[in-house]
Protein backbone atom coordinates (compact mmCIF):
# COMPACT_ATOMS: atom_id res chain seq x y z
CA UNK A 1 0.00 0.00 0.00
CA UNK A 2 1.61 3.53 -0.95
CA UNK A 3 1.04 6.21 1.93
CA UNK A 4 1.78 9.50 0.86
CA UNK A 5 4.82 9.50 2.88
CA UNK A 6 6.06 6.95 0.69
CA UNK A 7 5.21 9.19 -2.54
CA UNK A 8 7.07 12.49 -1.09
CA UNK A 9 10.03 10.22 -0.70
CA UNK A 10 10.05 9.25 -4.80
CA UNK A 11 11.98 11.91 -5.82
CA UNK A 12 14.18 11.37 -8.95
CA UNK A 13 17.43 13.45 -8.72
CA UNK A 14 18.56 15.29 -11.47
CA UNK A 15 22.03 14.95 -13.15
CA UNK A 16 24.79 17.27 -11.42
CA UNK A 17 25.46 20.44 -13.58
CA UNK A 18 28.63 19.78 -14.35
CA UNK A 19 28.29 15.93 -15.98
CA UNK A 20 26.22 17.75 -18.74
CA UNK A 21 28.60 17.17 -21.42
CA UNK A 22 29.71 13.69 -20.57
CA UNK A 23 25.92 13.03 -20.18
CA UNK A 24 25.60 13.95 -24.13
CA UNK A 25 28.82 11.73 -25.12
CA UNK A 26 27.54 8.44 -23.26
CA UNK A 27 23.53 8.61 -23.15
CA UNK A 28 24.01 8.11 -19.20
CA UNK A 29 20.60 8.97 -16.99
CA UNK A 30 17.46 7.76 -19.16
CA UNK A 31 15.35 5.78 -17.27
CA UNK A 32 13.14 4.80 -20.32
CA UNK A 33 15.21 3.57 -23.00
CA UNK A 34 18.97 1.77 -23.07
CA UNK A 35 18.88 1.59 -26.53
CA UNK A 36 21.87 3.84 -27.09
CA UNK A 37 22.72 3.02 -30.82
CA UNK A 38 19.10 4.12 -31.75
CA UNK A 39 18.46 7.24 -29.16
CA UNK A 40 21.25 8.84 -27.63
CA UNK A 41 21.90 12.04 -27.26
CA UNK A 42 25.23 11.94 -28.96
CA UNK A 43 23.14 11.41 -32.24
CA UNK A 44 22.39 15.16 -32.12
CA UNK A 45 23.60 18.44 -32.87
CA UNK A 46 23.06 20.33 -29.54
CA UNK A 47 22.76 24.43 -30.98
CA UNK A 48 21.42 25.57 -27.65
CA UNK A 49 22.55 29.38 -26.79
CA UNK A 50 25.09 29.31 -23.70
CA UNK A 51 21.76 30.99 -21.58
CA UNK A 52 19.05 28.46 -23.07
CA UNK A 53 22.08 25.37 -21.02
CA UNK A 54 22.42 27.76 -17.79
CA UNK A 55 18.53 28.16 -17.81
CA UNK A 56 18.14 24.48 -17.94
CA UNK A 57 20.85 23.68 -15.54
CA UNK A 58 19.18 26.28 -13.24
CA UNK A 59 15.45 24.56 -13.68
CA UNK A 60 17.47 21.14 -12.37
CA UNK A 61 18.64 22.74 -9.25
CA UNK A 62 14.44 23.78 -8.75
CA UNK A 63 13.64 20.61 -9.36
CA UNK A 64 16.05 18.95 -7.30
CA UNK A 65 15.13 21.58 -4.27
CA UNK A 66 11.16 21.16 -4.94
CA UNK A 67 10.31 17.60 -7.22
CA UNK A 68 7.03 18.63 -6.77
CA UNK A 69 6.98 22.07 -8.31
CA UNK A 70 4.42 21.54 -11.09
CA UNK A 71 4.87 24.83 -13.53
CA UNK A 72 9.08 23.85 -13.03
CA UNK A 73 8.84 20.28 -14.65
CA UNK A 74 6.88 22.32 -17.83
CA UNK A 75 9.67 24.80 -18.28
CA UNK A 76 12.24 22.49 -17.40
CA UNK A 77 11.01 20.32 -20.16
CA UNK A 78 10.39 23.39 -22.68
CA UNK A 79 13.83 24.26 -21.66
CA UNK A 80 15.42 20.96 -22.38
CA UNK A 81 13.65 20.25 -25.59
CA UNK A 82 15.07 23.91 -27.13
CA UNK A 83 17.97 22.69 -26.38
CA UNK A 84 17.56 19.43 -28.38
CA UNK A 85 18.78 17.14 -25.98
CA UNK A 86 16.98 13.97 -26.92
CA UNK A 87 18.07 11.71 -23.86
CA UNK A 88 17.53 14.17 -21.06
CA UNK A 89 13.98 15.06 -22.31
CA UNK A 90 12.84 11.86 -22.16
CA UNK A 91 14.26 11.55 -18.62
CA UNK A 92 12.59 15.05 -17.38
CA UNK A 93 9.06 13.67 -19.60
CA UNK A 94 9.49 10.08 -17.54
CA UNK A 95 10.25 11.74 -14.19
CA UNK A 96 7.24 14.52 -14.51
CA UNK A 97 4.85 11.65 -15.98
CA UNK A 98 6.33 9.48 -12.41
CA UNK A 99 5.16 12.47 -10.28
CA UNK A 100 1.58 14.04 -12.16
CA UNK A 101 -0.72 13.11 -14.61
CA UNK A 102 0.10 14.70 -17.50
CA UNK A 103 -2.67 16.72 -19.66
CA UNK A 104 -3.17 15.82 -22.98
CA UNK A 105 -1.13 18.63 -24.70
CA UNK A 106 2.01 17.35 -22.64
CA UNK A 107 1.48 13.59 -24.09
CA UNK A 108 0.75 14.64 -27.60
CA UNK A 109 4.15 16.55 -27.60
CA UNK A 110 6.02 13.51 -26.39
CA UNK A 111 4.72 11.58 -28.60
CA UNK A 112 4.96 13.74 -31.71
CA UNK A 113 8.44 14.16 -31.22
CA UNK A 114 9.17 10.34 -30.39
CA UNK A 115 7.13 9.29 -33.61
CA UNK A 116 9.69 12.18 -35.40
CA UNK A 117 13.05 10.31 -33.92
CA UNK A 118 11.88 6.93 -34.04
CA UNK A 119 14.28 4.57 -35.85
CA UNK A 120 13.93 1.02 -34.66
CA UNK A 121 11.36 -1.37 -33.06
CA UNK A 122 12.30 -0.43 -29.83
CA UNK A 123 11.59 3.22 -30.24
CA UNK A 124 8.21 2.22 -31.81
CA UNK A 125 6.95 -0.27 -28.22
CA UNK A 126 8.12 2.89 -26.56
CA UNK A 127 6.01 4.88 -28.39
CA UNK A 128 2.95 1.98 -27.76
CA UNK A 129 3.96 2.39 -23.55
CA UNK A 130 3.71 6.21 -23.84
CA UNK A 131 0.14 6.03 -25.35
CA UNK A 132 -1.09 3.06 -22.88
CA UNK A 133 -0.05 5.56 -20.15
CA UNK A 134 -1.39 8.61 -21.61
CA UNK A 135 -4.71 7.08 -22.25
CA UNK A 136 -4.63 5.69 -18.54
CA UNK A 137 -4.10 9.04 -16.90
CA UNK A 138 -7.38 10.93 -18.35
CA UNK A 139 -10.01 10.51 -21.03
CA UNK A 140 -8.87 12.08 -24.20
CA UNK A 141 -10.55 11.22 -27.29
CA UNK A 142 -7.76 12.63 -29.55
CA UNK A 143 -5.17 10.87 -27.76
CA UNK A 144 -7.14 7.53 -28.32
CA UNK A 145 -7.31 7.84 -31.97
CA UNK A 146 -3.78 8.79 -32.07
CA UNK A 147 -3.26 5.56 -30.56
CA UNK A 148 -5.54 3.28 -32.83
CA UNK A 149 -3.81 4.99 -36.04
CA UNK A 150 -0.55 4.42 -34.68
CA UNK A 151 -1.33 0.37 -33.69
CA UNK A 152 -3.18 -0.07 -36.95
CA UNK A 153 -0.13 1.58 -39.13
CA UNK A 154 2.48 -0.59 -36.67
CA UNK A 155 0.87 -3.46 -38.11
CA UNK A 156 -1.16 -5.20 -35.21
CA UNK A 157 -3.34 -7.99 -36.00
CA UNK A 158 -7.23 -7.75 -36.45
CA UNK A 159 -7.74 -9.72 -32.79
CA UNK A 160 -5.68 -7.04 -31.17
CA UNK A 161 -6.83 -3.89 -32.47
CA UNK A 162 -10.23 -4.74 -32.29
CA UNK A 163 -9.74 -5.39 -28.40
CA UNK A 164 -8.12 -1.84 -28.46
CA UNK A 165 -11.09 -0.77 -30.16
CA UNK A 166 -12.91 -2.11 -27.63
CA UNK A 167 -10.75 -0.49 -25.00
CA UNK A 168 -11.44 2.86 -26.70
CA UNK A 169 -14.80 2.50 -26.83
CA UNK A 170 -15.15 1.45 -23.38
CA UNK A 171 -13.04 4.25 -22.26
CA UNK A 172 -14.69 7.02 -24.64
CA UNK A 173 -17.63 5.71 -26.36
CA UNK A 174 -20.14 7.22 -24.04
CA UNK A 175 -18.50 10.78 -24.68
CA UNK A 176 -21.37 12.33 -25.84
CA UNK A 177 -19.70 15.58 -28.54
CA UNK A 178 -16.99 13.43 -29.45
CA UNK A 179 -17.45 9.74 -28.71
CA UNK A 180 -18.99 9.25 -32.01
CA UNK A 181 -15.22 9.57 -33.74
CA UNK A 182 -14.18 6.48 -32.23
CA UNK A 183 -17.15 4.29 -33.14
CA UNK A 184 -16.70 6.12 -36.70
CA UNK A 185 -12.57 4.70 -36.84
CA UNK A 186 -13.73 1.52 -35.18
CA UNK A 187 -16.43 0.92 -38.15
CA UNK A 188 -13.61 2.26 -41.00
CA UNK A 189 -11.52 -0.23 -39.39
CA UNK A 190 -14.28 -3.22 -39.51
CA UNK A 191 -15.17 -2.44 -43.08
CA UNK A 192 -12.06 -2.65 -44.58
CA UNK A 193 -11.49 -6.08 -43.23
CA UNK A 194 -14.92 -6.84 -45.65
CA UNK A 195 -13.08 -6.55 -48.55
CA UNK A 196 -9.59 -8.62 -47.14
CA UNK A 197 -12.13 -11.50 -46.92
CA UNK A 198 -11.94 -13.68 -49.64
CA UNK A 199 -14.10 -16.57 -48.26
CA UNK A 200 -18.20 -16.17 -48.36
CA UNK A 201 -18.26 -17.32 -45.00
CA UNK A 202 -15.53 -15.14 -43.69
CA UNK A 203 -17.09 -11.97 -45.83
CA UNK A 204 -20.41 -12.75 -44.09
CA UNK A 205 -19.66 -12.61 -40.54
CA UNK A 206 -17.12 -9.82 -41.02
CA UNK A 207 -20.51 -7.86 -42.51
CA UNK A 208 -22.42 -8.73 -39.11
CA UNK A 209 -19.45 -7.08 -37.02
CA UNK A 210 -20.01 -3.61 -39.04
CA UNK A 211 -23.63 -4.22 -38.83
CA UNK A 212 -23.07 -4.66 -35.13
CA UNK A 213 -20.76 -2.28 -34.54
CA UNK A 214 -23.71 0.43 -36.51
CA UNK A 215 -26.47 -0.59 -34.06
CA UNK A 216 -24.78 -0.43 -30.97
CA UNK A 217 -23.71 3.17 -31.91
CA UNK A 218 -27.14 3.88 -32.58
CA UNK A 219 -28.07 2.74 -29.20
CA UNK A 220 -26.05 5.06 -27.37
CA UNK A 221 -26.57 9.43 -27.05
CA UNK A 222 -24.01 11.28 -28.99
CA UNK A 223 -23.62 14.30 -31.10
CA UNK A 224 -23.58 12.61 -34.77
CA UNK A 225 -27.21 10.44 -34.37
CA UNK A 226 -28.27 11.77 -37.60
CA UNK A 227 -25.54 10.72 -39.62
CA UNK A 228 -24.65 7.41 -38.50
CA UNK A 229 -28.32 6.64 -38.72
CA UNK A 230 -27.95 7.80 -42.56
CA UNK A 231 -24.68 6.25 -43.12
CA UNK A 232 -26.52 2.70 -41.55
CA UNK A 233 -29.37 3.15 -43.71
CA UNK A 234 -27.42 3.79 -46.78
CA UNK A 235 -24.91 1.08 -45.85
CA UNK A 236 -27.63 -1.65 -45.26
CA UNK A 237 -29.59 -1.10 -48.54
CA UNK A 238 -26.29 -1.74 -49.98
CA UNK A 239 -25.48 -4.97 -48.34
CA UNK A 240 -29.39 -5.95 -48.41
CA UNK A 241 -32.79 -5.43 -49.44
CA UNK A 242 -34.92 -4.64 -45.89
CA UNK A 243 -34.38 -1.57 -44.14
CA UNK A 244 -33.09 -1.17 -40.76
CA UNK A 245 -35.15 -3.26 -38.52
CA UNK A 246 -37.91 -2.08 -35.72
CA UNK A 247 -36.14 -2.68 -33.17
CA UNK A 248 -33.10 -0.62 -34.69
CA UNK A 249 -35.11 2.22 -35.09
CA UNK A 250 -37.09 1.83 -31.64
CA UNK A 251 -33.12 1.99 -30.25
CA UNK A 252 -32.12 5.24 -31.71
CA UNK A 253 -35.36 7.10 -31.07
CA UNK A 254 -34.65 6.21 -27.40
CA UNK A 255 -30.82 7.35 -27.77
CA UNK A 256 -32.18 10.39 -29.36
CA UNK A 257 -34.59 11.41 -26.70
CA UNK A 258 -31.75 10.49 -24.11
CA UNK A 259 -29.08 13.08 -26.28
CA UNK A 260 -31.77 15.96 -26.52
CA UNK A 261 -32.06 15.91 -22.56
CA UNK A 262 -28.26 16.23 -22.54
CA UNK A 263 -28.20 19.07 -25.25
CA UNK A 264 -28.28 21.82 -22.44
CA UNK A 265 -25.96 20.76 -20.17
CA UNK A 266 -23.29 20.21 -23.11
CA UNK A 267 -23.50 23.50 -24.37
CA UNK A 268 -22.35 24.86 -21.30
CA UNK A 269 -19.69 22.26 -20.90
CA UNK A 270 -18.28 22.50 -24.46
CA UNK A 271 -14.82 22.07 -25.61
CA UNK A 272 -12.65 25.93 -25.07
CA UNK A 273 -14.62 27.20 -22.63
CA UNK A 274 -12.27 28.54 -19.99
CA UNK A 275 -12.05 26.34 -16.55
CA UNK A 276 -13.37 28.69 -14.48
CA UNK A 277 -16.31 28.63 -11.92
CA UNK A 278 -18.77 29.05 -13.90
CA UNK A 279 -18.07 25.55 -15.83
CA UNK A 280 -17.05 23.73 -12.73
CA UNK A 281 -20.90 24.36 -11.70
CA UNK A 282 -22.06 23.47 -15.10
CA UNK A 283 -20.40 20.00 -14.66
CA UNK A 284 -21.51 19.71 -11.45
CA UNK A 285 -24.93 20.26 -12.64
CA UNK A 286 -24.15 17.31 -15.55
CA UNK A 287 -22.98 15.07 -12.72
CA UNK A 288 -25.73 15.56 -10.83
CA UNK A 289 -28.23 15.28 -14.04
CA UNK A 290 -26.47 11.94 -15.01
CA UNK A 291 -26.80 10.31 -11.28
CA UNK A 292 -30.16 10.88 -11.08
CA UNK A 293 -30.76 9.62 -15.20
CA UNK A 294 -27.89 7.82 -16.39
CA UNK A 295 -26.74 4.57 -16.10
CA UNK A 296 -23.06 3.85 -14.35
CA UNK A 297 -21.18 4.51 -17.18
CA UNK A 298 -22.41 7.42 -18.37
CA UNK A 299 -21.53 9.20 -14.81
CA UNK A 300 -18.72 7.90 -14.65
CA UNK A 301 -17.71 9.20 -18.08
CA UNK A 302 -18.89 12.81 -17.28
CA UNK A 303 -16.97 12.80 -13.74
CA UNK A 304 -13.81 11.49 -16.00
CA UNK A 305 -14.56 14.28 -18.58
CA UNK A 306 -14.71 16.77 -15.00
CA UNK A 307 -11.75 15.95 -13.69
CA UNK A 308 -10.13 16.03 -17.02
CA UNK A 309 -10.76 19.47 -17.13
CA UNK A 310 -10.41 20.62 -13.36
CA UNK A 311 -7.31 17.69 -12.59
CA UNK A 312 -7.09 19.54 -8.92
CA UNK A 313 -9.98 20.10 -7.63
CA UNK A 314 -10.08 17.43 -5.09
CA UNK A 315 -13.68 17.95 -4.32
CA UNK A 316 -14.33 16.24 -7.73
CA UNK A 317 -12.42 14.27 -7.17
CA UNK A 318 -13.84 12.23 -3.61
CA UNK A 319 -16.88 12.62 -5.33
CA UNK A 320 -15.88 10.30 -8.01
CA UNK A 321 -14.19 7.79 -5.82
CA UNK A 322 -16.99 8.35 -3.68
CA UNK A 323 -19.26 7.34 -6.12
CA UNK A 324 -17.21 4.49 -7.80
CA UNK A 325 -16.85 2.58 -4.48
CA UNK A 326 -20.60 3.02 -3.28
CA UNK A 327 -22.50 2.67 -6.91
CA UNK A 328 -20.06 1.13 -9.44
CA UNK A 329 -18.03 -1.69 -7.02
CA UNK A 330 -15.23 -2.39 -9.20
CA UNK A 331 -11.99 -2.57 -7.64
CA UNK A 332 -9.82 -2.24 -10.16
CA UNK A 333 -12.12 0.97 -11.48
CA UNK A 334 -11.74 2.53 -7.97
CA UNK A 335 -8.33 1.87 -7.24
CA UNK A 336 -7.58 3.46 -10.35
CA UNK A 337 -8.99 6.88 -9.45
CA UNK A 338 -7.83 6.81 -6.26
CA UNK A 339 -4.41 6.71 -7.64
CA UNK A 340 -4.58 9.21 -10.23
CA UNK A 341 -6.60 11.37 -7.30
CA UNK A 342 -3.70 11.63 -4.89
CA UNK A 343 -0.88 11.99 -7.80
CA UNK A 344 -3.06 14.86 -8.66
CA UNK A 345 -4.01 16.46 -5.12
CA UNK A 346 -1.16 14.86 -3.27
CA UNK A 347 -1.62 17.59 -0.78
CA UNK A 348 -4.65 16.41 0.30
CA UNK A 349 -4.73 14.14 3.08
CA UNK A 350 -8.77 13.36 3.66
CA UNK A 351 -7.82 11.70 0.08
CA UNK A 352 -5.36 9.74 1.12
CA UNK A 353 -6.95 8.63 4.18
CA UNK A 354 -10.02 7.49 1.77
CA UNK A 355 -7.82 6.12 -0.50
CA UNK A 356 -6.29 3.79 2.33
CA UNK A 357 -9.06 3.21 3.60
CA UNK A 358 -10.75 1.18 0.60
CA UNK A 359 -7.41 -0.64 0.14
CA UNK A 360 -7.43 -1.90 3.82
CA UNK A 361 -11.32 -3.32 3.05
CA UNK A 362 -10.54 -5.00 -0.85
CA UNK A 363 -7.93 -6.58 2.27
CA UNK A 364 -10.34 -7.63 3.85
CA UNK A 365 -12.59 -9.31 1.26
CA UNK A 366 -12.56 -13.49 1.35
CA UNK A 367 -9.74 -14.32 -1.73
Amino acid sequence: MTTKKDMEMQEQPFEDNDEIEKDEEDGEGDDMDSNEDSSSDDEVEVTASKESLEEMMQLEKVLRDSPYDYDSHIKYISAVRHCGLRERLRTARHTMAETFPLKESLWKEWIYDEMQQAKSGEDLSLIETIFEKACSDYLSVSIWLDRLRFLEASGKDAATLRQHYENALTSAGLHVSQGHQIWSAFREFETKLVEQEHSEKGRAAQMERVRGLFQRQLAVPHSDHAHTLEAYTSWDASQSASPPSADVLKAYSAAVLKLEARLQHEAVVAEGKEPDATLLAAYINYISYEQSHGNPAQVQCIFERAVATFPVTHELWRQYTHYLEGKLRIAAVTRSAYARAVRNCHWVGSLWEAYMRFEESQQALPQ
